[in-house]
């Protein structure tokens, strides 16, 4: 792949470029309405029709650009001081779950969190919920394990995810705290990412082109989600999930 201008809008204008531009739309519909899942949908969907490292810059750009639109709105309605503590624990698990990336079967990790994401999601459709608010050693735990689960897996969602739909809050909080949480989490994927090697232009320019359909994809979400009602939103993220659970499966 050449490294010139010229070379750059050349990829970008091949037919592959168009699916991706689908899948954007896709994701952030899904991440408008429900506040996550938009790399549930992007990554699986993308590494048919692009090489992964370059998927995986690609949408670390359109996260950091997407998702800006609905933060206003978002960070007003979510506890700031749970998010922070949520994220402040995936910055110390990230480490760990880089490191047990050299070190465990990433085959046997993503089965156990595929099991326990089932079994979780059977617990909350049956009705069970947590009846006290978590305290801060709880709230840095499930932000620890996210971490690790996004440094070793790619899995970093599901902890986070189910903390928030085992508890009393409604939709919107529940989505506001979401999206602030995994932006707050994109800029710790920033800094990884630039320290690995894996930033190209080609990748960078492709994330900036799929912005744009992205974005406005995610507005459209958004306007889905005022539309829904409480029981649309969980049964639309239970859904979400256990595609999630699926996809984690080693099978694929």
């Amino acid at each position: 792949m050449g490294g010139g201008w010229p070379d750059l809008w050349a990829d970008l204008a091949r037919p592959d470029t168009a699916w991706l531009a689908l899948f954007a739309v896709l994701a952030g519909l899904v991440r408008g309405f429900s506040g996550f899942g938009a790399a549930l949908v992007f990554m699986p969907l993308g590494a048919l029709v692009a090489e992964p490292r370059d998927l995986r810059v690609a949408f670390l750009v359109m996260n950091v650009f997407g998702p800006l639109p609905l933060m206003p709105e978002a960070l007003r309605r979510a506890d700031g001081r749970e998010v922070m503590r949520l994220s402040l624990g995936a910055v110390l698990g990230v480490p760990l779950g880089i490191w047990l990336l050299t070190s465990v079967d990433p085959a046997g990790f993503r089965l156990l969190v595929a099991l326990i994401c089932l079994a979780a999601l059977a617990a909350f459709l049956s009705g069970w919920r947590y009846q006290r608010r978590p305290g801060p050693a709880v709230k840095l735990g499930t932000g620890f394990l996210a971490g690790v689960g996004g440094g070793f897996a790619g899995v970093a969602g599901p902890p986070v995810v189910l903390f928030y739909l085992g508890g009393q809050r409604g939709a919107v909080e529940i989505r506001s705290a979401l999206i602030v949480f995994f932006y707050a989490s994109t800029w710790l994927s920033v800094a990884v990412i630039a320290v690995s090697g894996l930033l190209t232009w080609h990748a960078v320019l492709l994330g900036a082109a799929l912005t744009v359909p992205h974005t406005l994809a995610g507005m459209a979400g958004g306007r889905l989600f005022a539309l829904a009602g409480e029981r649309d939103f969980r049964y639309a993220a239970y859904a979400i999930m256990g595609v999630a659970a699926l996809l984690a499966l080693p099978i694929y």
